[in-house]
Formats: C-alpha cells, sequence, structure tokens
C-alpha cells in the first residue's frame, strides 16, 4: 500500500515535523515499489528517520559493514541516491541531501514501561525483625550497559538492544525521589501497581533512605509476606525494578568504549518485585552473612514429569504440580465427555437397530399377508360369479337399463336398496344393505312368468288395450303376441317413431 505523509507518526516518533513525515511516506512507497515488503519498507524508512542509514543499507535492508560504515562516515554521501527516482511524485525539494538532513535531526524518544532485575549482595545485611519480617539493604539500580530484547524496547525488529543507564540519569534527583517508599510485590504484575490495587499486589515496602554505593542504589527494604520470606529462603533471592522512563534511539559509545544503541533518561520506579532470575547477575542479590547456611540452602524437591525426575524449589514445584494437575484434569474431562458422547452414540445405534429390525419384521408380515391374500383361480372364479349373481339380481329388481359397469358388489347393493326402500336405508352399513338387497331379491317376481310378462307387455287402459287380467291366461297370450307384432311393424323405424307408435297402442316398451 502507498503511504501518506499522514501515516508517518503512526510507525515512529522520530517524524515529528511536516517535511519528516513527508520524506518518509516517500522512502517507504519508493521501497515498496522496488518491490520491498511492507514490513521492510517500514523498518527503512524508520531507520532513515533515525539516521541509522549508517547502519542500515537502505536498499537492501541490510546491516553495512564495519569499513562501509567508516567509509560512509567520511564521504557523507547521500544513502538513498538510487531510490531518487523511485518517489518522483515528491517535488525537486524534497529530493535534497537526505543524508545530511537526517543527519541533524533529532534521535526518537521513547517513553515506555521496563524492568531492572537485581540479586541481593552480602552486602544488603538481611536481617529478621523478631515478628519474622525480613529486613535488608539491597542495591534496586545501577548505572552501565544492560542488553534486552527488543520486544522489551517496543523494537520487535531488533533482536537485542543495548542500553545504556548514564550516571545522571540513575542518579538524577527525580528518579531517586521515586526509588523510596515503593511497593514490593512478588513477581512483576501486569499493570502498574497504583493505590486502586495496592492491596492486591503489595507484600512489603522500601523506606525512605537512599544510599549511592558506587554505581548502583540503595535502599532498605522490609518483606512481609510470609510465603515471599518462605520464598526467599528456598532461593528466590533476586529482585527486579519495575519502572518507566523515556528510551533515547540514539547509539554511541561510553567513556569506557561500550558500544549502546539507546539510552535510558527520566527514570521512574514504581514497585519493586521478588524475583527467581536475575537480569544484572550476583552484583545485584540478596543476601548477608548473619543468616546461616542451612537458612539460605536452596532446598530443592523433586517432581516426576513424565517418568522424569526434576529438582526444582517448593515454589517452582507447586506451580509445575499444579499446571500438570490442570492438564490432567482437562485430559479427564476430555475423556469424559469423548465417553459420554460414545455412550450417546452406541446408544442411538441400538435405538436405530431395533427400528430397523421393527421395520424388517413388520415387512416380512405384510409380504407373508400379501401372499395369504393372493386369489387363487378357483377363489377368482367364485368371485366373478358372485358378482354375476349380484349384478342378475339388481337388474331383475331395477331392470335391465340399470347399469353395474365399474360398480363394486356394494355399491350396487346400495343403489338397489335405495332405489326401493329410499330414505329408510340412510346410515345403513354394508351388512345391512346386504339383508335389505337379499329381501327384495327374494320377494321379486321370478323372470320368465306370467307376471313377467305382464310387466313388460301389460298395457295401458285407454290406449287400445283394456287393462289387462293377470289371472286369465288368455289376456297374457294375447299381449304378448300383440307386441310381437307391433316389434315386427315397427322394426323399420327410428327409435322415435317406433316410441310413438307404442305409446299409440298402449304398448309399454
Amino acid at each position: 500500500m502507498p503511504w501518506t505523509a499522514s501515516e508517518a507518526h503512526g510507525h515512529t516518533h522520530a517524524a515529528n515535523t511536516k517535511a519528516k513525515r513527508k520524506k518518509w511516506a516517500a522512502i517507504a512507497t519508493g521501497l515498496l515499489k522496488k518491490g520491498k515488503s511492507e514490513a521492510s519498507a517500514i523498518k527503512i524508512a524508520n531507520a532513515a528517520m533515525h539516521g541509522d542509514d549508517l547502519f542500515y543499507n537502505p536498499v537492501t535492508g541490510r546491516e553495512w559493514s564495519e569499513k562501509e560504515r567508516r567509509k560512509r562516515r567520511k564521504s557523507a554521501k547521500d544513502p538513498f541516491e538510487n531510490l531518487t527516482a523511485e518517489y518522483t511524485e515528491v517535488d525537486s525539494a524534497m529530493r535534497e541531501n537526505l543524508f545530511q538532513m537526517l543527519g541533524d535531526a533529532e534521535p526518537e524518544l521513547v517513553h515506555i514501561s521496563m524492568a531492572d532485575t537485581i540479586e541481593l549482595d552480602d552486602a544488603a545485611k538481611v536481617t529478621f525483625t523478631q515478628d519474622g519480617y525480613l529486613k535488608a539493604m539491597p542495591r534496586i539500580a545501577r548505572t552501565g550497559i544492560q542488553i534486552y530484547s527488543g520486544d522489551e524496547c517496543g523494537c520487535p525488529e531488533r533482536e537485542r538492544v543495548r542500553v545504556y543507564r548514564p550516571v545522571d540519569s540513575v542518579f538524577h534527583n527525580d528518579a531517586v525521589k521515586t526509588y523510596t517508599h515503593l511497593p514490593m510485590t512478588f513477581d512483576h504484575p501486569s499493570e502498574p501497581v497504583t493505590p486502586a490495587n495496592w492491596k492486591k499486589y503489595a507484600i512489603g515496602d522500601t523506606g525512605d533512605e537512599v544510599l549511592r554505593d558506587g554505581g548502583t542504589v540503595r535502599v532498605p527494604m522490609m518483606l512481609r509476606d510470609a510465603a515471599a520470606i518462605k520464598a526467599f529462603k528456598d532461593g528466590t533471592n533476586q529482585l527486579s525494578v519495575g519502572y518507566t522512563c523515556d528510551l533515547l534511539w540514539d547509539s554511541g559509545c561510553t567513556d569506557d568504549g561500550e558500544e549502546y544503541d539507546a539510552v535510558q533518561t527520566n527514570i521512574r520506579a514504581n514497585h519493586l518485585a521478588v524475583v527467581a532470575a536475575a537480569r544484572g547477575g550476583p552484583t545485584l542479590k540478596i543476601g548477608d552473612d548473619t543468616i546461616k547456611p542451612q537458612e539460605t540452602t536452596m532446598q530443592l524437591k523433586s517432581v516426576v514429569v513424565d517418568g522424569i525426575t526434576c529438582e526444582m524449589t517448593d515454589i517452582a514445584a507447586a506451580l509445575v504440580q499444579k499446571t500438570i494437575k490442570g492438564l490432567s484434569d482437562a485430559l479427564e474431562n476430555m475423556k469424559k465427555k469423548k465417553e459420554e458422547e460414545c455412550e450417546d452414540s452406541v446408544k442411538k445405534i441400538t435405538e436405530l437397530t431395533t427400528a430397523a429390525n421393527a421395520k424388517d419384521a413388520q415387512i416380512v408380515t405384510l409380504t407373508k399377508q400379501l401372499a395369504d391374500a393372493k386369489l387363487t383361480p378357483q377363489q377368482l372364479d367364485a368371485l366373478v360369479k358372485d358378482r354375476q349373481a349380484v349384478f342378475d339380481k339388481a337388474k331383475k329388481i331395477l331392470g335391465d337399463k340399470f347399469h353395474v359397469d365399474g360398480k363394486s358388489i356394494e355399491d350396487v347393493r346400495r343403489e338397489v336398496v335405495n332405489a326401493k326402500v329410499g330414505d329408510g336405508a340412510k346410515g345403513w352399513d354394508d351388512k345391512m344393505v346386504e339383508a335389505s338387497f337379499n329381501t327384495l331379491v327374494a320377494n321379486a317376481p321370478a323372470s320368465g312368468t306370467v307376471s313377467d310378462a305382464v310387466r313388460v307387455f301389460a298395457g295401458r287402459p285407454g290406449n287400445g288395450y283394456q287393462q289387462m287380467d293377470t289371472s286369465n291366461p288368455q289376456q297374457v297370450r294375447d299381449a304378448a303376441y300383440a307386441r310381437s307384432v307391433f316389434d315386427m311393424e315397427t322394426a323399420w323405424m327410428s327409435p322415435d317413431q317406433r316410441a310413438a307408435a307404442a305409446a299409440a297402442r298402449g304398448i309399454q316398451l
């Protein structure tokens, strides 16, 4: 991404003027266009703002060799001349000798929180009060150069930083005032100690006397917490001052010829922590000849970790055991959860298997029932005969014009019953309908009898035939003969003409 001047201050405090911010953006953008990554472009542009072009090649991002540094110091040649063509959007006034401008720039000043670890020495004169509190006069700060990681100094791109603590910073009157009445803590808290959290962290305090011992500062202290006092007796006998300072990124050499990368100023102590490991080494260690050897000898405890026996202090052992217990509990919880999940899965599988078996049984049963329900040819013939018999009986009652196609036996029976019984058959079930149907059939005249002939051929009064006396066989024969003659005489007629002729003669078709 191309950078603008307004973004420069977000990457380095050295871009503290409008002109510098524009130049930072020009350098970073130019490097990006030459194929550098964003991280490399920012790193080199930041170095340029600090004047570190004497130590870093702005094109490659690698450090110059010592020979190259001496040569560049002598020549004062512009290290960015090869980049000029890459940021042509900047006007010509911005392409002046950047080396000279950066050489005159102020070094970057960063306000930062740091820690300086110290080990109590024999001169600390450790004693115990009658109540069991630990008293001492330890060193808590010193001058000189100490090595910090780049992360501790707010410069993660560097692996290590040589920080110089000059005498006038360590023994500055404003700094000395902060060494007194410091709250003591067990290890460094994750936040500055204040009145709001003092009860949470404090295990003791320093006094109000400050002594200079060569290049170090001594203050009286009293450790009041029983666990911390025991930890001291078990070997945790080092101190670490937590403080803020202004870190001036300005490389140089001390009077003793030691090189440094940054200088601490405006040191302000916040708390004094009891820790297990010191940065400053044995110079700053708690210790006193008056303490018996068995009291100062570190008591180690054996702890078995994954089958391996390790020797460590009580505090370290407690921490390790707590961690192991936490991991073991987490593992047990995970196993328990997995077992519960497995049990649920087995239960679900069992339920599914049971359901599947039930379905299989149902399928077998239905298959058997279907096979049992399959009609044999004899059964099929019987059903056909029964059906035809019912249909014949229905026609016997309702006449030949009654249609049975597509109807079931039950439907035919119900139509016959409804036609003869009417509303009295409403709500009857199939059994009741069948009983009524059978009764109607039993009482119907037999086919082919005189009564049937009378029904078919009976004349109507006033239409050419007298009302036929069904008890007189001769009249029945005459009626039948008359119908036969009529059928032959009207066979050539259309249905309408035939119907009209039948009506004129009193013959019912």
